[in-house]
């Protein structure tokens, strides 16, 4: 099991110890002692990790263990970095190791800043909801029941809501928070239920398919990295397949080890109707060439790009919906305050 402390390692935390090693060691500086020099100035969260680095390292335990042991280094990144070490060419395979590390971060940051703005938007129409039941509907209530006149269905909806919210709010977010929480732990702690909420997930129109993208990036830049650091075909598959999270995508690529291995071309593990056509022809010239390495990054780069379309696909979709929905939850509140008075007003006229 590995440490709990190992898990404050951040990505960026990790991308500077990998940079920073590779430094130590093209300067001639041992795998230890280049640890030793990292430690200093690190903050107390990463240091205990660090100091069971160094130990092991000077204990005799290879680099790719050790970081994969006290910074929770994936397996893929471990794979090459053990590749250097046995082939004595650590220095580059720590670079390797980075700049994987740096795609998959660049990627995730874009997908986390096409999806702020709706995000944002979102917790803020909920603020807003919130706020005008909570806070100006019951202020509101009083003069409208004391009007003595038939209220609007919509009217009394909100004014259900306003209630249940004033006089159970409290239990209700409790109530929500367990719930969540125990979904989270389900999630986490039952494969099957996972893999169902990723099913669900994957027929989601376009937020299943941004994933489905995601996992595809990912794979294919893990398993191009690993086989352009010179580790043989199988192996490399072997070890890109644990960065795979996505159990629709996991079902579409775990059987390829065995098909690698039986000695059918790689090539036909990507002829999937969930993946793009042009990833089989790229692979297949890549093997063909002698350079399936960078065949495979230059089809991550591809599947980069159509991500990033994707994603400004989806939040040109939702952005519009967003305000749409917002403008209507606060019509409805507005248009339930205005109708009983602008009913009243009609029969004063009336009176008149």
């Amino acid at each position: 099991m590995r440490p709990f402390l190992a898990h404050r390692w951040n990505r960026r935390q990790k991308i500077l110890l990998l940079e920073q090693l590779e430094m130590f060691v093209s300067a001639g500086l041992s795998v230890a002692r280049g640890l030793e020099i990292v430690r200093d100035g690190r903050s107390d969260s990463v240091l205990i990790s660090l100091d069971k680095a160094v130990r092991d390292v000077s204990s005799g335990i290879a680099l790719s263990q050790v970081l994969s042991r006290h910074i929770c280094l994936s397996r893929s990144l471990a794979s090459i970095i053990e590749y250097g070490e046995r082939t004595g060419d650590l220095a580059a395979s720590l670079r390797s190791a980075k700049d994987l590390l740096m795609k998959e971060d660049e990627l995730v940051k874009r997908c986390a800043s096409a999806m702020t703005y709706p995000i944002v938007i979102g917790i803020l129409a909920v603020v807003l909801t919130v706020g005008l039941i909570r806070i100006v509907v019951p202020s509101i209530v009083p003069m409208l029941v004391s009007m003595h006149i038939a209220l609007p269905i919509l009217t009394k909806v909100t004014i259900w809501l306003s209630q249940t919210i004033v006089s159970s709010g409290l239990y209700i977010f409790s109530f929500l928070l367990v719930i969540i929480l125990v979904s989270v732990f389900i999630y986490r702690r039952y494969a099957k239920v996972k893999k169902y909420s990723h099913k669900l997930i994957f027929h989601v129109p376009l937020v299943g398919n941004m994933i489905y993208s995601y996992s595809l990036s990912i794979f294919i830049r893990s398993l191009g990295t690993l086989v352009a650091s010179g580790i043989p075909i199988v192996e490399a598959y072997s070890e890109a397949v644990h960065s795979v999270f996505f159990e629709p995508f996991l079902d579409d690529v775990g059987y390829g080890t065995e098909h690698i291995k039986s000695g059918l071309p790689p090539q036909d593990i990507f002829v999937n109707k969930n993946m793009p056509t042009f990833i089989s022809p790229l692979i297949s010239a890549g093997e063909s060439s002698g350079s399936l390495g960078k065949s495979l990054l230059r089809v991550a780069d591809i599947i980069d790009s159509d991500l990033d379309h994707l994603l400004k696909r989806i939040t040109s979709l939702i952005e519009p919906i967003m305000m749409v929905v917002v403008g209507g939850v606060v019509g409805s509140i507005a248009l339930s305050i205005m109708m009983p008075i602008y009913d009243m007003s009609k029969v004063l006229q009336h009176v008149r």
